[in-house]
């Protein structure tokens, strides 16, 4: 029983350290029970990403990749 227990706890520790590792600033355990999810942000500008900038980059590139082709 106490094998038992002891490798319940180590487990249990090992997904608290794993939870607060994979999270940035050591916030995973506020972000996993309840706390405000953050925008991702552009590298480049710094701006917050939205649906609408990653729909217009994804057209940018359809585009360039027609153009490309067509000059072969």
């Amino acid at each position: 029983m106490l094998r038992t227990i002891a490798a319940v706890s180590a487990l249990s520790v090992l997904v608290l350290v794993l939870a607060v590792s994979f999270s940035d600033n050591g916030n995973g355990l506020s972000q996993i029970f309840g706390g405000k999810p953050r925008a991702l942000v552009n590298t480049n500008t710094g701006e917050p990403l939205t649906l609408r900038s990653v729909q217009n980059d994804v057209e940018w590139h359809r585009e360039t990749a027609r153009k490309l082709r067509e000059l072969d």
